[in-house]
């Protein structure tokens, strides 16, 4: 979702619910912050969201960020100070608290990394084993993943948005959705939220279903998790260890529960 809002700026939210088997049984664009967690059905358990859920810092990155770097995995520097002069604010706290109950797990994540790690067991399975460090970092700079959000008019970038759609497509049951092969800027704005959330879906699922192939980052309040092999955890479990992190291989899986991603 965007960091401020979507209101009157023609620029959608998403949520995606994914059934306890992967599959995507709902797709609901929103553009507001009541819409966006009045979209997220009562039943779900982990929810993963694409925005800072917390902004405990004026200045400077939270710990959660400096990870994601030592992890060579770019992230948005949050801050207080950073959010307001950017995007003139922060409005996930106000998500945070619309969405939050006792017998459910809020998470942050990243659909780029997301995206990435996909690509990385594509070649590198989560069962593989683990390559020496020197080697995994290498390996992992070299992964790569296509720009599919529009970034102005007229650069609505379509092969981005299939490339982002076969890698979703290989990991989760997209329920017959495809982005737009030739779509205007807005439709092009409306098939990028829909990826991210579909990333952030693919995320709370993995969580839930598979906990030892997950990434759980306890940071500021609120938990970081993206999927993760073997090599990503320990790389997180090494550095997160400097940073005075608690990194966790994930979550007890909540069987039979759908899980949620909201995405810009």
């Amino acid at each position: 979702m965007p960091v401020v809002s979507a209101v009157g700026t023609g620029r959608p939210s998403c949520v995606v619910a994914v059934d306890a088997l992967g599959v995507v049984v709902q797709i609901t664009a929103a553009d507001d912050i009541d819409a966006i967690a009045d979209a997220v059905p009562p039943s779900a358990e982990i929810v993963a969201v694409d925005a800072p859920l917390a902004v405990p810092n004026r200045t400077g990155m939270r710990p959660v960020d400096q990870l994601l770097a030592w992890l060579d995995i770019p992230a948005f520097p949050v801050s207080g100070e950073r959010l307001d002069k950017v995007y003139g604010g922060a409005r996930g706290p106000h998500l945070l608290a619309r969405l939050r109950r006792p017998d459910r797990l809020i998470v942050e994540t990243a659909p780029d990394a997301v995206l990435r790690e996909l690509v990385w067991e594509a070649v590198h399975p989560p069962g593989a084993g683990v390559l020496d460090l020197a080697l995994y970092r290498e390996r992992w700079l070299d992964v790569r993943t296509a720009r599919y959000r529009p970034k102005g008019t007229g650069r609505a970038v379509p092969a981005g948005r299939a490339s982002a759609w076969a890698i979703l497509a290989g990991a989760l049951d997209l329920g017959g959705w495809f982005p737009d092969p030739h779509p205007d800027d807005w439709a092009a704005i409306s098939d990028a939220a829909v990826l991210d959330a579909l990333a952030a879906a693919y995320s709370a699922w993995r969580l839930m279903t598979a906990p030892t192939q997950a990434l759980l980052v306890a940071a500021d309040g609120v938990p970081f998790a993206i999927p993760a092999d073997a090599n990503l955890r320990n790389r997180a479990k090494l550095h997160g260890s400097r940073l005075g992190i608690s990194v966790s291989d994930g979550v007890r899986r909540a069987s039979g529960t759908p899980s949620h991603g909201d995405g810009d």
